[in-house]
């Protein structure tokens, strides 16, 4: 998968602050989708491209909650390489609310399918050179306050061609236990 954030354009966190995500510039929506929240209650989630200083990012807009989280767009460190080449690193500020009172979700779905004219050629977002029926791996790390490390990972065959490929949290998702740097892949 490649990533094009240079072919779009980006919309600063303060412009969705202080006027919405209707203030942001045409073109610098690259993504929507779902996110569920623990009590079964839906709501839309919708992605733009942004700079996080030096760094190529996107910022996650829950709708409803008003919450944005600011993640960076990054080559993936040792010992994922092997594995996987780009990661989205969520930025989590430090807040006096308390655990239970933050809002969160409990499924995520977003798909990043936004497609523009740039240098005389339709460019996607995302875009892969897998074809139809090639099966993709995502992995999504975390790492908890607690020390306790988590690599559930997806594997998704790209059903249809073309940009709109990368989607996290649907039915297809299968878990599977994190990866010690030592161990052979399991998938």
């Amino acid at each position: 998968m490649n990533f094009n954030p240079d072919a779009f354009p980006t919309c600063a966190r303060t412009v969705i602050e202080k006027q919405g995500v209707q203030g942001c510039p045409a073109g610098s929506q690259i993504g929507g989708g779902r996110g569920e929240s623990a009590n079964g209650e839906s709501q839309e989630v919708l992605a733009f491209n942004t700079r996080v200083g030096r760094l190529p990012g996107v910022l996650v807009v829950l709708t409803a909650s008003g919450m944005i989280l600011e993640q960076t767009l990054e080559r993936v460190a040792n010992p994922y390489r092997e594995d996987y080449r780009w990661a989205l690193d969520e930025i989590l500020p430090p807040t006096s609310v308390p655990p239970q009172e933050r809002a969160g979700t409990t499924r995520f779905q977003l798909s990043f399918g936004a497609t523009r004219q740039y240098r005389g050629r339709t460019i996607g977002f995302v875009e892969t050179a897998a074809k139809s029926g090639d099966t993709l791996g995502f992995g999504l790390w975390s790492e908890f306050v607690t020390g306790q490390v988590l690599l559930p990972t997806a594997r998704t065959p790209l059903a249809e061609p073309a940009r709109t490929i990368f989607r996290w949290g649907s039915p297809n998702d299968q878990l599977f236990p994190p990866r010690r740097p030592d161990a052979t892949p399991s998938h």
